[in-house]
């Protein structure tokens, strides 16, 4: 995992022990591909569920802005430690979640986006799929495939051989 999980029932006020180190070790994953010339604006980090919840914590603390960051069936982990770095606002977030997931309740992606953008995210899109629980479907992957597309589109051929 990457944090410890206390309760199912509500996630607010856990402590998510381990969150900083799973920070720390996605965050340096960043810096590494930067440093190999991929620049901010064509990586995105994402995930399902506990991934989902360490993509908003490390793309929206992240002193950069990146192309996105994509979440699904995730929630802001450990709000109340949250801030937000200047640059990563202008990071946009795609968070696709299921209304009748009973793992990471709806109103906690509802929350999640509404604190974010409360805190000054420039760009949160909450999608959400009836009547899909703790999973994916293929039309929620259609529509992340299509955002990766638009936030990471294919290099010209040129470019992408010198890469």
């Amino acid at each position: 995992s990457w944090y410890d999980i206390t309760s199912l029932d509500d996630r607010a006020n856990q402590p998510c022990s381990g969150i900083e180190e799973s920070r720390a070790t996605i965050g340096a994953l960043i810096d590494a591909e930067v440093a190999a010339g991929i620049p901010p604006d064509r990586i995105v980090v994402g995930g399902f569920s506990q991934g989902g919840a360490m993509s908003l914590d490390v793309g929206l603390q992240y002193p950069g802005t990146l192309a996105g960051v994509l979440v699904m069936s995730g929630y802001l982990a450990a709000a109340e430690k949250f801030e937000l770095a200047p640059q990563a606002a202008a990071t946009p977030v795609a968070h696709f979640h299921g209304t009748d997931d009973p793992t990471v309740k709806i109103q906690w992606a509802r929350q999640s986006a509404e604190l974010l953008t409360a805190a000054g995210v420039d760009e949160y899109a909450l999608k959400e799929y009836e009547p899909l629980g703790h999973s994916a479907s293929m039309e929620e992957i259609n529509d992340v495939i299509a955002w990766l597309m638009q936030r990471i589109p294919p290099l010209p051929a040129a470019e992408s051989d010198a890469r």
